[in-house]
């Protein structure tokens, strides 16, 4: 389960999910506040929550200053044999919201799907954000960084396979990728 705590810098989700056959640790830091720009309003475009970065790599982090840095983005898992287990992996997550739903509860869904559409393991929970204190957030996005760590994930065959990011039950991104059999040379 997902689980949020509020502090003066900002939000802060942390929790490890375990399974037989994987792990998904993850945390995520909030409140890295920009403006949107003239370019595009985005206050009219409601009051939901959207993913507006959402990959895989091999690593991420946040730095002290608030910068996400990610290395080695990828869309494709090499194995030679199946069932392959992938050590490791990040899928690394931007959540955006409007200030006006600051204490909003909420609901995350993050599904992993395979081709033919089953659903291989779900994450959920809620989520609230409080307020940052000492900042003020008028005309400006909130921005919510989660990095999951999944470990000791096991594929079962070669094929393509999604992430699939909700909130409030509503798909917000996506994030394919395909395992392929390496042939020996």
């Amino acid at each position: 389960l997902i689980d949020g705590t509020s502090s003066p810098e900002g939000f802060f989700l942390r929790g490890k999910l375990t399974r037989s056959n994987f792990e998904v640790n993850f945390s995520s830091h909030g409140h890295n506040l920009r403006h949107t720009g003239f370019a595009l309003d985005r206050s009219l475009q409601g009051t939901q929550m959207n993913v507006t970065l959402a990959l895989l790599a091999d690593f991420a982090n946040k730095s002290a200053d608030g910068k996400l840095n990610i290395l080695g983005a990828f869309d494709r898992i090499f194995t030679e044999r199946f069932p392959a287990m992938h050590p490791e992996k990040k899928l690394v997550i931007r959540f955006e919201m409007h200030p006006a739903e600051i204490t909003q509860k909420k609901s995350i869904q993050i599904q992993l799907r395979d081709e033919t559409g089953k659903q291989i393991f779900e994450l959920s929970g809620d989520m609230s954000v409080q307020p940052p204190q000492g900042i003020q957030t008028s005309g400006e996005m909130i921005h919510i960084d989660q990095i999951l760590a999944i470990s000791n994930l096991v594929l079962e065959r070669a094929g393509s396979y999604e992430f699939v990011i909700m909130v409030n039950g509503e798909v917000k991104s996506f994030v394919p990728f395909k395992v392929v059999l390496r042939q020996r040379a």
